[in-house]
């Protein structure tokens, strides 16, 4: 399974600036075994946020996934991830993926890879979801986070996520999948939602006129980020494969060609129109919150957009 990130879209509707956020997660079966594999997000696809707005600002992340705490776009419109900040200096890589020698320049981007050891420590270890993920096999999972972190000076903000299940390959990559693949998919992988946690006082995502086996589902965040770096509690932690899982399950899915999660992310300035939940709710279904960048059979997702990232 893969997951990739599109490009930001930002709009205004009724004076207010709305910071559209996407992302993507792909699964694919592992061929002639009964294992599925998540594959490591491929160059050329980011997870980010850009607005010209100085108010609103967010930015979608998966640090369990991949390691990436934010991003840098260049004058030249690439993104570069940022691994930490030391002495306020972002991390862009680590050479040889040697934690203990930070590059701080993006003078030579091949260069920029995540830390996977650390040459003065060989106690100290680096776990990804993205590693975990590269054989998978039923009963296993992988994790991954998706937060929307609220990076405005001063401005509080609503947010909300969408996902849409679409195809990773063959003639329809791209495109939502029908139903009856979505129930194969809903039938083979698990996802600890948020929204369907037993107990309430945990739940901070609402799922909203979708249900867990639609091709396409909108939860709203149902508490306001404060500005600079309040964060949502992740959508969810982890993607597996179900215990019960046979063979047949993972050639039912190697023949689909696999599946992706496109996952949009939403946010609005708070103090435009409610601080309270249930009207910013009733706001939202009433058509204020909008995700621009949903793929279709008309317009599938082109997975060889965008960016840099290694």
């Amino acid at each position: 399974m893969r997951f990739m990130k599109k490009d930001i879209l930002k709009k205004r509707k009724k004076g207010i600036i709305a910071a559209i956020l996407a992302a993507m997660l792909a699964a694919a079966v592992l061929t002639g075994t009964t294992g599925a594999y998540l594959t490591a997000e491929p160059p050329g696809l980011v997870n980010r946020i850009n607005l010209s707005t100085d108010s609103v600002n967010a930015v979608l992340l998966e640090t369990q996934w991949d390691g990436v705490i934010d991003y840098r776009r260049t004058n030249n419109g690439k993104v570069i991830p940022i691994y930490e900040y030391r002495s306020d200096k972002a991390v862009y890589g680590y050479e040889d993926g040697d934690y203990s020698k930070p590059i701080y320049t993006t003078a030579n981007l091949s260069k920029l890879k995540r830390a996977s050891f650390d040459s003065t420590d060989a106690n100290k270890t680096f776990t990804y979801g993205s590693d975990d993920a590269l054989n998978m096999i039923p009963g296993k999972s992988a994790a991954k986070n998706p937060v929307i972190k609220n990076t405005s000076d001063d401005c509080y903000e609503w947010t909300a996520m969408k996902i849409t299940f679409l195809y990773a390959s063959g003639a329809d990559k791209g495109k939502p999948l029908s139903m009856m693949d979505m129930l194969t998919v809903g039938d083979i992988i698990e996802i600890d939602y948020n929204s369907d946690l037993e107990d309430s006082s945990q739940v901070h995502w609402e799922r909203i006129d979708s249900k867990a086996t639609d091709i396409s589902q909108v939860f709203y965040y149902k508490d306001i980020l404060q500005p600079q770096a309040d964060t949502t509690t992740p959508l969810f932690t982890k993607v597996g494969v179900k215990k019960t899982a046979s063979s047949k399950d993972m050639q039912m899915l190697q023949k689909m060609g696999g599946f992706v999660i496109y996952v949009e992310g939403f946010a609005v300035q708070e103090d435009n129109f409610t601080s309270n939940y249930e009207e910013y709710r009733s706001w939202g279904q009433e058509g204020g919150v909008v995700f621009s960048t949903t793929p279709t059979e008309e317009n599938p997702l082109d997975f060889d957009e965008t960016g840099i990232i290694s």
